[in-house]
């Protein structure tokens, strides 16, 4: 480094400092919502393999919706349906437990929302890999607990899991049909009555 440009760097330092030092004021020391840090934290208890503790972090009526078309998608007005229709029919159709990794966490702290990017890795029943990327929008209140969820999937690939690794939609003529089993929509028994007798 030459004399003039080691001259032109100390005379503009001073410039530079103050220019980041109003552009990055002190982080606040309390938020209404849980802060980025807070949020990796309980996102780590998902990750760790301790569901529980992460799902503590949910109220148990929120609105949760899984956007997209495919079969798991809908609204969800219970933490407990979300986990039984959702999360827990996707695990089933899995040779194992998932594995997440978080990629990211934007908001919190001064806004209720906040947006989760995790990487979603498992292996199904008939071997196919699922590699995918999953986007949670939450709500927060003031007491730190999820509200509202919209999440986003790969809606090809998750239908391609339930649909190749479900029971109901994993047959062949060969299937011995001698359980009753309508489906995750269920049957309406009183048009079955009226239509067959």
């Amino acid at each position: 480094m030459n004399l003039l440009t080691l001259a032109h760097v100390l005379l503009f330092l001073p410039l530079t400092l103050a220019a980041t030092h109003h552009n990055h004021p002190h982080p606040r020391t309390s938020c209404p919502y849980p802060s980025t840090t807070d949020i990796t934290t309980i996102w780590n208890k998902l990750i760790s393999g301790n569901p529980a503790g992460f799902i503590s972090h949910f109220r148990p009526f929120l609105s949760w919706t899984v956007m997209g078309s495919h079969p798991l998608a809908g609204h969800y007005e219970k933490l407990s349906l979300f986990i039984v229709n959702s999360e827990g029919r996707l695990y089933n159709a899995l040779a194992g437990q998932p594995t997440y990794t978080l990629v990211n966490v934007v908001g919190g702290c001064e806004s209720e929302w906040s947006v989760q990017e995790m990487r979603m890795q498992a292996v199904a029943k008939n071997g196919r890999i699922l590699d995918e990327i999953n986007i949670w929008a939450t709500r927060w209140d003031t007491e730190g607990k999820v509200v509202q969820v919209r999440s986003y999937v790969d809606g090809w690939a998750t239908a391609m899991i339930i649909h190749e690794n479900e029971n109901w939609s994993d047959s062949t003529w060969l299937t011995n049909r001698t359980t009753y089993m309508p489906g995750p929509n269920g049957v309406d028994l009183g048009l079955v009555a009226r239509e067959f007798g």
